[in-house]
C-alpha cells in the first residue's frame, strides 16, 4: 500500500468531520491535526537525517553544467543572445 493510499482517507476523513454542518470544537480540531501528523511522510519528501546526506545536498551541485550551457554548446542558439 502506498503513501497516497495511506494519505487519502485519512484526509477525508478529516475534512469531513471538520468541516460538518454542526461545526467543530477547537479541541476537536487539534485531534484532527494530530491524526495527520500521526503518518510520516513519504521518503521522497522527506529531509535525510544523516549528516553526511545533508552535507551532499547542501554543497550543490557536482560538475553539472546547466540546461541553457547545454542548450548554448549545442548550437541551438547563437552563443551571443545570452551572454552580456
Amino acid at each position: 500500500m502506498t503513501w497516497k493510499h495511506i494519505f487519502t482517507p485519512t484526509l477525508d476523513r478529516v475534512v469531513e468531520r471538520a468541516f460538518r454542518e454542526k461545526g467543530s470544537t477547537y479541541s476537536q480540531i487539534q485531534q484532527l491535526e494530530q491524526e495527520v501528523q500521526a503518518i510520516p511522510p513519504p521518503p521522497a519528501i522527506t529531509w535525510p537525517t544523516e549528516d553526511a546526506q545533508k552535507a551532499l545536498l547542501l554543497s550543490g551541485p557536482h560538475n553539472q553544467s546547466s540546461a541553457m550551457i547545454r542548450y548554448i554548446a549545442n548550437g541551438s542558439v547563437e552563443s551571443g543572445a545570452f551572454i552580456e
